[in-house]
């Protein structure tokens, strides 16, 4: 069957109730589970410094697999995927790397064994790629600028995040 007339299969259903399952789930805070990088991602922009001169800012955030079954049927997921702590990359003006300010992702790639010289940004960070540790998985009070973000019953909302890693 063509990709053409999945699709137009699928639009055509009907759904049968209008019960919706607005529910967020969340992995259940665990220690010591099997975790593998599964993807990077990097979110730039600019800001203005206390002087008003515009500068770069990178935001590293990474990906991983959880390998536990009470998670995969807490969510009912066959993979249960969840981002570590968002860290905030210092580079130098040409936009290298500067590992001896960036403790976290050094510390990161020292458990991963990575290497990093000579490479570039992109090579080490997808060396992290398919690396298999130990992970912590907490869960963090959701806030912004005004304060905790809450739900539609006033309760505060939390993501789950691998706030912790470690050789396997």
């Amino acid at each position: 069957m063509s990709a053409e007339a999945l699709l137009e299969g699928f639009l055509q259903q009907t759904v049968d109730s209008a019960e919706l399952n607005t529910e967020f789930l969340l992995c259940p805070e665990l220690e010591g589970v099997p975790v593998t990088v599964k993807k990077w991602d990097i979110k730039t922009g600019t800001y203005n410094d206390k002087e008003g001169v515009e500068k770069a800012y990178y935001n590293l955030t990474i990906q991983y697999i959880v390998d536990s079954e009470e998670a995969r049927a807490e969510l009912s997921r066959d993979e249960v995927v969840v981002y570590g702590s968002s860290v905030f990359l210092t580079v130098s003006e040409e936009g290298k790397l500067d590992l001896q300010n960036n403790q976290m992702l050094a510390r990161t790639l020292r458990v991963f064994d990575c290497p990093v010289e000579n490479l570039t940004n992109k090579e080490i960070l997808d060396s992290l790629i398919g690396c298999y540790g130990v992970g912590k998985v907490t869960h963090r009070a959701l806030s912004n600028k005004a304060g905790p973000l809450l739900d539609e019953e006033g309760n505060q909302r939390y993501s789950a995040e691998v706030s912790a890693i470690g050789k396997a």
